[in-house]
């Protein structure tokens, strides 16, 4: 290799211009290093490489769970609430069973992604930030569901 006013001229590469700054991060990497190891095989000594850490399908699915919950609970309470206003829901109508059972079903799916969560949580070998946001996620709408679910009861 032979450097001549920012003009480099490799063995068997022909010759690349590069600034100096940019020589450090560019035309470096093209220099063969010839006691580089492979990647597989590199390891300093006392040191192991380790796989990286992937995220745990049972957070995953937490996460899945508190939106899927989410998104069941929101509209099956907005259904209900938009029934009430209008005065079109008496408590014996098909309506508002199907509606008490999508709740029911929201609060079902929170709760299987709060086990899943916790589960997730506790796994060895795996990424831990999914089941965190959905553990989070679950149990707080599981209290706010049941919240509201004493808060009727008690009114009414």
């Amino acid at each position: 290799m032979l450097a001549d006013s920012g003009r480099i001229l490799f063995k068997n590469a022909g010759s690349v211009t590069c600034s100096k700054s940019y020589f450090i991060f560019v035309c470096y990497s093209m220099i063969e290093n010839p006691y580089r190891q492979p990647f597989e095989n590199s390891s300093p000594a006392g040191y192991e490489v380790r796989p990286r850490k992937k995220h745990g399908i049972l957070g995953i699915l937490a996460f899945a769970a508190a939106i899927l919950g989410g998104f069941v609970t929101v509209s099956s309470l907005a259904t209900i609430v938009i029934m009430v206003a209008d005065g079109d829901m008496p408590e014996d109508s098909a309506q508002a069973v199907v509606a008490g059972l999508a709740v029911l079903l929201g609060l079902g799916i929170h709760f299987a992604g709060t086990i899943l969560g916790l589960v997730g949580l506790f796994m060895a070998g795996s990424k831990k930030l999914f089941a965190i946001i959905g553990l989070i996620l679950n149990t707080i709408a599981l209290l706010v569901v049941l919240g509201l679910l004493v808060i009727g009861l008690a009114a009414g």
